[in-house]
């Protein structure tokens, strides 16, 4: 027979809904990939000194971060990101924190197998 090995990713950004009256809502979302037909991307962010950054996928970013993401994740306490399990495709990233200006990654190419490293990102200070 043939066997593959299969992952499953929870998608926190899209299970997790603040609803009307100020609670949270939770509907998990999970994913099941087969690993061979997958990739990465994984990159890091400075400075973060306990600032919540955020990072999203989107297939094609047009300027509304409301808009459908593939993928969302949170940097942990290292600045560091992973997006694991994305199929093979183009992604746009986009790197938010409250205070800073965002930072954009387009047409990022995810292929089989393979990790793309996005270069570090030093978050810069927004201008009032």
């Amino acid at each position: 027979g043939i066997e593959t090995q299969l992952v499953a990713d929870f998608d926190a950004a899209k299970s997790v809904k603040l609803t009307g009256n100020g609670q949270y809502r939770i509907n998990p979302v999970v994913k099941l990939q087969q690993v061979d037909l997958i990739g990465e991307i994984a990159g890091s962010v400075t400075p973060i000194d306990g600032v919540l950054v955020t990072v999203s996928a989107f297939e094609d970013y047009t300027g509304d971060d409301t808009a459908d993401t593939v993928a969302g994740t949170v940097c942990d306490e290292n600045g560091d990101y992973r997006f694991a399990f994305l199929p093979p495709g183009t992604y746009d990233i986009l790197i938010e924190a409250d205070g800073y200006d965002d930072v954009l990654f387009e047409e990022v190419e995810v292929t089989l197998g393979e990790t793309i490293t996005l270069d570090n990102v030093e978050l810069t200070l927004s201008t009032p």
